[in-house]
């Protein structure tokens, strides 16, 4: 009981905290970049880490601890979940709802994006089902789209559209961008996290 309620008045001082501000934090490139030590970097593998792989096992994989641990099935009927974001080098995770205008509009950007950017993931997650199936196929995203869970509680801002971004070893990188964004802007946000 007493761990309930302290995750509740923790879940409710973040939320106040939020609320309070007025405006969408401001990000930075040095707040977005891959953090120092994260498995984005370039050293070397102790003797431990070169134990741990087998077979198709890799450092990454070894080094593998997500943040964010989910399961979930898109809107074509594939199960997706955290070990997915192995596969890029970034994973975009973008919380959007069908009666938002901006989040709507910028769907056709992110859809350009993942068919440009093959080293991104980008994960749609909403949660008002009223109309997402309407939004979707007029939006042609071809993405992964699914359905909110509370696991992504902790990156809520109040507002929508909201977007985090997640490193291959599944870490959540810098703060959450608030609002939509064209195309270039999104591009020019992962070329300085990642470099290219």
């Amino acid at each position: 009981m007493n761990r309930r309620l302290y995750k509740a008045a923790a879940l409710l001082l973040a939320t106040l905290l939020l609320a309070a501000c007025g405006k969408a934090p401001e990000t930075t490139e040095e707040t977005t970049a891959f953090p120092t030590g994260s498995a984005v970097a370039t050293e070397a593998p102790t003797e431990k880490e070169k134990e741990t792989e087998t077979g198709t096992a890799t450092l990454q994989a070894a080094l593998f601890d997500p943040d964010i641990r989910f399961s979930a099935v898109d809107q074509s009927g594939n199960t997706i979940d955290e070990t997915v974001f192995q596969d890029y080098v970034i994973t975009m995770i973008n919380f959007w709802e069908p009666w938002c205008g901006p989040c709507v509009g910028e769907m056709p950007d992110l859809e350009k994006l993942n068919q440009d950017r093959k080293d991104l993931l980008i994960l749609g997650v909403y949660s008002t089902q009223d109309g997402a199936d309407k939004v979707l196929k007029q939006t042609g995203v071809t993405y992964p789209v699914i359905t909110y869970d509370r696991v992504f509680d902790r990156y809520q801002t109040g507002y929508v559209p909201t977007t985090i971004f997640v490193d291959p070893a599944g870490h959540v990188i810098g703060a959450p961008y608030v609002g939509s964004r064209s195309y270039e802007d999104w591009n020019t946000i992962i070329k300085n996290m990642i470099g290219h």
